[in-house]
């Protein structure tokens, strides 16, 4: 393709270039779409699908990462050791440089849950002062040119309320409970993956992103660290604040399948950028089917990297199976308190449990 003329005169194409290839390197962008064959940010094929397709790419940004760039418009700069904090930039750079939006997803309500209105506003006002279109600027700073922005635009004020309880949050972090009551039990990790479905589909509802999140958490050889932080702490509040930490990361890859489901038919295409490495691991699977194609393994074959072979199949097959119990019947009849009431029983025996 020699599209270079669609790009403005003097576009930093082996810089822009460098970067992709340095974003790449990190496994941070997780594409929503099957990438072209020549590769996911190659410059040429997105300027095509922009000007030719009408394509336009979003790039959903996890909370670490959007904090990264806050902190560096709030502090006018970057601390080139801090890894998380380039690659940020490397971000930034790639994005404004190629005309793709950075959106938060549900990073500002993750902050504001926790720390409340002020403090997500606040770091959300510079994070909207940060994407400020100034493209060379972040690519010298990406390339390490130069350790300082020297044009950050004052935070704007903003009375939106970020803090309010988000049902998606809600009903995640009632999956979340119960997968670390049954990590608690004992029983084989295959079980638990068995028994979460059955729950799921009997007592509550079928989350397929939550699904993935627990065969992966589950499983004997995933990498698991940090999924479910401080559970088996003799300090209960903090195991329940690691279980909502999880029903964030579970709310992330939930909203990154939402909108892939909304952005097809308007021809938005979307990536999740994230540095939570068990994220950026789940994240792939939540997109695969029963059947392998030319582009993507099938579900099963993509869990063998987490699961023996039989079980990796027993697994995946249990998923689909609980997919279509849930499409051949009605939603079941609730009270309206429903998740409410199953939050509060999920904490209590959570608050209960003994080391």
């Amino acid at each position: 393709m020699e599209l270079f003329a669609l790009y403005r005169p003097g576009f930093p194409a082996d810089d822009v270039n460098a970067i992709g290839e340095a974003l790449l390197a990190a496994g941070v962008l997780i594409p929503g779409y099957i990438p072209p064959p020549v590769g996911l940010l190659n410059i040429d094929a997105l300027d095509y699908g922009r000007h030719a397709l009408g394509q336009s790419t979003i790039v959903l940004a996890d909370r670490n990462l959007v904090s990264e760039v806050a902190k560096i418009a709030r502090r006018g700069g970057l601390d080139r050791a801090d890894p998380n904090g380039l690659i940020a930039a490397r971000l930034m750079a790639f994005c404004q440089a190629m005309e793709i939006m950075i959106e938060p997803s549900i990073a500002y309500h993750e902050l504001a849950a926790g720390n409340g209105n002020g403090a997500a506003h606040a770091e959300l006002g510079w994070f909207r002062s940060a994407d400020f279109g100034q493209a060379q600027a972040w690519i010298d700073l990406a390339l390490g040119r130069t350790t300082r922005l020297t044009s950050i635009p004052a935070p704007q004020p903003d009375v939106q309320d970020l803090a309010f309880p988000l049902k998606r949050w809600r009903r995640n972090y009632a999956v979340a409970l119960k997968i670390a009551e049954l990590e608690l039990a004992a029983l084989t990790p295959g079980q638990r993956h068995l028994d979460l479905l059955g729950w799921m589909v009997e007592d509550f509802l079928f989350a397929g992103p939550a699904a993935i999140f627990a065969a992966m958490y589950f499983s004997p050889q995933a990498p698991r660290k940090g999924m479910f932080k401080s559970l088996r702490s003799v300090d209960r509040d903090r195991a329940l604040a690691g279980v909502r930490n999880a029903a964030w990361d579970i709310t992330a890859l939930s909203d990154f399948v939402w909108k892939i489901a909304q952005g097809d038919a308007a021809g938005r295409r979307y990536m999740l950028a994230t540095s939570d490495k068990a994220l950026a691991a789940a994240a792939p699977l939540v997109l695969l089917g029963p059947v392998a194609n030319e582009d993507q393994p099938s579900l099963a074959e993509a869990l063998r990297a987490w699961w023996s072979g039989a079980e990796a199949d027993r697994v995946a097959a249990s998923m689909f199976d609980q997919i279509g119990v849930v499409e051949g019947r009605e939603l079941p009849s609730r009270p309206a308190d429903y998740v409410d009431a199953c939050i509060q029983a999920g904490e209590d025996r959570l608050r209960d449990w003994t080391p």
